[in-house]
């Protein structure tokens, strides 16, 4: 019994010697593997970007004689941007170009009472007729020079017997435009002229029943103002119309009328009768067509 329990007690420690040698050694194997080392690959520094090589731009040779053309063209295209901006006709261009005709009625007051023998009222109605040209024009004012020739001839009744009195004037005409609109323009014109008039009385008491008649010949000078609006051009054709008014002052040197009859060499047996100084000079309005091309 005794060497059972001592067999047995033996086996024990022997079981427990093997059991903390196998411990020892478990305990001991992560230490180790705690303590070797791990060698790492060591990191390496990243690469540093390197910039893209340049890349070169191959020109083709200009040959000598391409350089200078290439040249204008650029000088030419920029010239064209610079001075061909987009632009709307102006008023300045559009309207009486170069020559005009105009055709018309002058009607001018002449208040003097020396033309009672020759007409029943104050109004002297002349026919109108004048030509012009533009001598310049910048932008919306133009300078036109012309002629005028105004006719025009009155009748009444001087001491019971016919009378008539005609009056011719051929004028200068200066005139200054400006023209806001295409189709609207106002002016201001001065017409030194020579006026021309004839006076006739038919006087049967006269020697051989002739009439009694005079001519004389004055300084004439008229300024007036006024303005015109466009019709447009006639058709499919470049010629315009326009409507044209205006009025002023128009003066005359005065005149002396002796009316005599025409007796050739016995022409001192007849004295004049005389009708007094006339001035044909007056307020004076003008309506007229024109046609501008």
């Amino acid at each position: 019994m005794t060497g059972s329990r001592l067999t047995a007690l033996v086996a024990l420690v022997g079981v427990g010697l093997t059991a903390g040698s196998s411990a020892e050694a478990q305990e001991q194997a992560p230490a180790a593997m705690q303590q070797v080392p791990v060698q790492q690959a060591p990191a390496q520094a990243p690469a540093p970007m390197q910039a893209p090589a340049p890349v070169q731009q191959i020109q083709a040779p200009v040959p000598p004689m391409q350089a200078p053309v290439q040249a204008q063209m650029q000088y030419q295209s920029q010239e064209r941007i610079v001075e061909v901006p987009a632009r709307i006709e102006t008023p300045a261009q559009v309207g009486p170009r170069l020559w005009e005709a105009t055709v018309g009625v002058r009607t001018v007051f002449i208040k003097d009472p020396q033309l009672d023998p020759f007409s029943n009222n104050d109004a002297f109605v002349q026919f109108s007729l004048s030509g012009a040209r533009v001598l310049m024009r910048d932008d919306q004012m133009a300078l036109i020079a012309g002629l005028i020739l105004d006719v025009g001839t009155s009748n009444a009744s001087a001491r019971g017997e016919p009378s008539e009195l005609s009056l011719t004037r051929l004028s200068a005409s200066f005139e200054g435009r400006y023209q806001p609109w295409s189709h609207l323009f106002g002016f201001v014109r001065i017409a030194p002229g020579l006026l021309h008039g004839s006076a006739s009385l038919t006087d049967a008491s006269s020697p051989a029943g002739s009439s009694l008649t005079t001519t004389f010949d004055a300084f004439s000078l008229d300024a007036s103002a006024g303005a015109a609006f466009g019709f447009g051009t006639i058709g499919n054709s470049k010629i315009g119309a326009w409507l044209i008014g205006d009025g002023g002052y128009g003066w005359v040197q005065s005149e002396r009328l002796l009316l005599a009859p025409s007796l050739g060499a016995d022409q001192s047996k007849a004295g004049p009768v005389d009708l007094g100084t006339l001035t044909a000079g007056g307020g004076f309005f003008r309506l007229a067509i024109a046609l501008v091309y």
